[in-house]
């Protein structure tokens, strides 16, 4: 076999791979996500209240830069899920034209709705709480 062959086959390898990846990760989010498609799902995010119509779940990665999937799969991170949907309109009650989606890792279920948790820079880049003193 020459190395061109052998470059190919593990390329083949390589896609068949992300492709088992991809389709195990929307399986595990589906498991473990707590809304339906389908469902209308209640949103309080930085004071604004709302609400949209599932149509869509699937996994969310965990983007933090120490522990996540920043660029490639990395064993034993966990796969998260997420949902969106169309935003319903308060005026009329119909779906409107633009999308929402809430996950795991930055909305909290509270009160009978789904209440955003910002993530700090610092959180988010996965580095320690600068002393602001």
């Amino acid at each position: 076999m020459t190395d061109l062959e052998k470059l190919n086959d593990a390329k083949r390898r390589f896609i068949e791979a992300k492709r088992e990846i991809e389709e195990l990760r929307i399986k595990i989010a589906h498991e473990k996500c707590p809304v339906n498609e389908g469902d209308i799902v209640q949103v309080s995010d930085d004071g604004r209240e709302f609400s949209f119509v599932v149509e869509l779940v699937t996994y969310h990665l965990d983007m933090d830069v120490m522990t996540g999937e920043l660029l490639d799969p990395v064993v034993g991170a966990e796969t998260g899920w997420a949902a969106s949907g169309p935003k319903i309109r308060k005026s009329d009650g119909k779906l409107g034209k633009h999308r929402y989606g809430i996950n795991g890792a930055e909305f909290s279920f509270e009160n009978d709705r789904w209440v955003s948790r910002p993530k700090g820079i610092e959180e988010a880049l996965g580095i320690s709480k600068l002393d602001e003193t």
